[in-house]
């Protein structure tokens, strides 16, 4: 990670969420202006350094605190459910309005009585972000390092599941 995001501002830890509750927003250059608030450094442009698009707020590495339990043990807290284990296809097209979304798990696996049991095709998954964070169940202690940030294992419940 840069020590600097795309406008020149030097990046910082900002606690967005902590224990359920909305603690604070990231901030560029443009809306810490209007909006009376301290640039959280957090303005990235697409592409690798490309100056011919505007810069954006952008998170830069996402971290959510683990949990106390492994992924087997999370399982095993499940009578019958999916484990997805790669990245979703189609979260960039969510309506960032409503929350809702429907996105591809092309690598899954059935949770059967508690087991991860065997792969199945790619699946369709549909809800919503929003109402999502109020959906977890628990979240494991195997945190890994991904192109969104440092995420542990999460069980959510209350998805759309087709495929």
């Amino acid at each position: 990670m840069a020590a600097i995001d795309d406008e020149g501002f030097p990046r910082r830890k900002t606690l967005v969420i902590e224990k359920g509750v909305l603690k604070s927003f990231i901030f560029d250059q443009y809306y810490s202006q209007i909006s009376s608030k301290k640039n959280t450094g957090n303005s990235k442009r697409r592409g690798p350094q490309t100056y011919e698009s505007i810069p954006k707020i952008s998170p830069t590495t996402i971290s959510i605190v683990p949990g106390a339990k492994d992924l087997d043990d999370l399982a095993s807290e499940i009578d019958t459910g999916i484990l997805i284990t790669d990245n979703l296809l189609g979260m960039g097209h969510s309506n960032v309005i409503s929350g809702d979304f429907s996105i591809v798990a092309p690598n899954s696996y059935k949770i059967e009585k508690g087991e991860i049991t065997t792969p199945i095709e790619p699946i369709s998954v549909a809800g919503n972000l929003y109402k999502a964070f109020n959906q977890i169940i628990n979240i494991g202690n195997d945190s890994e390092l991904t192109s969104y940030g440092k995420i542990p294992s999460i069980a959510f419940e209350g998805f759309t599941v087709s495929g």
